[in-house]
């Protein structure tokens, strides 16, 4: 029957065995989680990889633009208007039109509205009223875009408007940021140009064309018509900007 000293190292050899097929056990199901997880990502992107352009979620045309001004919700907007210390430059409502294109009311909260005699134009967010864009002399806002910059699923409104210094017409590219809740232009002035914002590149990259206008009918009807791209928007280094075609390239490499 064996002795004391046998059965007590007889049960310390069987629990030893116990905890080894544990851990073999346990061992095994980690390194199939792991190579799992590899498969994964090999197969379908990790979910943390960006785009080139640090840009992502981009909504905008990727050839010409239709710019259509109609009444919807322009009595809520005239409505909010009266609760906010705003002046402004028209004194009839009857000129003021929603411009907000499809795929901004679709993907964002934004809503757009421009006067088509002074072309004034208003973004209201969240129930707040700002003014964008430069009206001067010119033809004010003529298209849009949206981007997600910092990845926080709330996108930036980008805009192309027309304005006017010293009789010459120039165009600039801007965006509203919804954290800062500021308007930020960026750093270039298209001199007796309009210009387009296009989505290229399967809509991983936001361009800016050069552009004519057909179809005018007054400030808030009209085709905006890409011709030639002419810079990019990127973020680099935490900073949105304008860059050239070469510079891309070089930005691309890089990574």
């Amino acid at each position: 029957m064996g002795t004391l000293k046998e059965k007590l190292f007889n049960k310390k050899m069987i629990v030893i065995l116990v905890i080894s097929i544990i851990v073999i056990t346990i061992g095994i199901l980690v390194i199939k989680r792991i190579s799992g997880n590899e498969e994964f990502q090999k197969e379908n992107g990790s979910n943390e990889e960006k785009s080139i352009t640090g840009l992502s979620n981009i909504h905008a045309s990727v050839s010409s633009y239709s710019l259509r001004g109609h009444e919807t919700g322009v009595d809520e907007f005239a409505t909010l208007l009266e609760g906010k210390n705003i002046q402004l430059e028209s004194n009839d409502m009857s000129k003021c039109f929603n411009i907000t294109p499809g795929f901004v009311a679709d993907n964002s909260e934004y809503q757009i509205f421009k006067f088509s005699d002074t072309s004034e134009s208003f973004l209201v967010y969240q129930d707040e009223i700002y003014k964008i864009g430069n009206n001067k002399r010119g033809k004010g806002i003529l298209n849009f875009a949206l981007a997600d910059n910092n990845q926080d699923e709330i996108p930036e409104l980008y805009y192309v408007y027309e304005w006017s210094v010293s009789e010459i017409l120039r165009s600039n590219v801007a965006y509203f940021d919804p954290i800062s809740k500021k308007e930020i232009g960026l750093n270039k002035n298209y001199r007796e140009q309009i210009v387009a914002l296009i989505s290229a590149n399967q809509n991983s990259e936001l361009w800016v064309y050069t552009a004519d206008i057909s179809n005018y009918e007054d400030n808030v009807n009209m085709n905006i018509n890409a011709k030639l791209e002419s810079d990019v928007i990127v973020n680099t280094e935490n900073s949105i900007r304008l860059i050239e075609r070469t510079e891309l390239e070089n930005l691309k490499n890089k990574y």
